[in-house]
């Protein structure tokens, strides 16, 4: 996934969870976004069992009009043949 900033001001994202026990972003510390730049973040998945799981992301940052973003749904569904 990629956190980008399109303000002119430093973005610095304080936090990120996620809903669903089944999904994880192992890499999210604290970090910052330069005015104009991103940071790609990996969001992992971890159910091993055939069916469909979905969850929501919420990221924290100093922007002042939406300091709790939350992305749209994150769906996955695993099928075993």
């Amino acid at each position: 996934m990629r956190v980008s900033n399109s303000g002119s001001d430093v973005l610095a994202v304080s936090g990120m969870t996620v809903s669903a026990a089944e999904f994880s972003v192992p890499d999210a510390p604290s970090f910052s976004v330069a005015p104009a730049g991103h940071r790609d973040v990996r969001v992992r998945y971890g159910r091993s069992s055939a069916g469909a799981a979905s969850g929501t992301l919420s990221i924290t940052s100093n922007d002042p009009a939406i300091p709790t973003t939350v992305v749209g749904s994150l769906e996955v569904r695993v099928c075993r043949r």
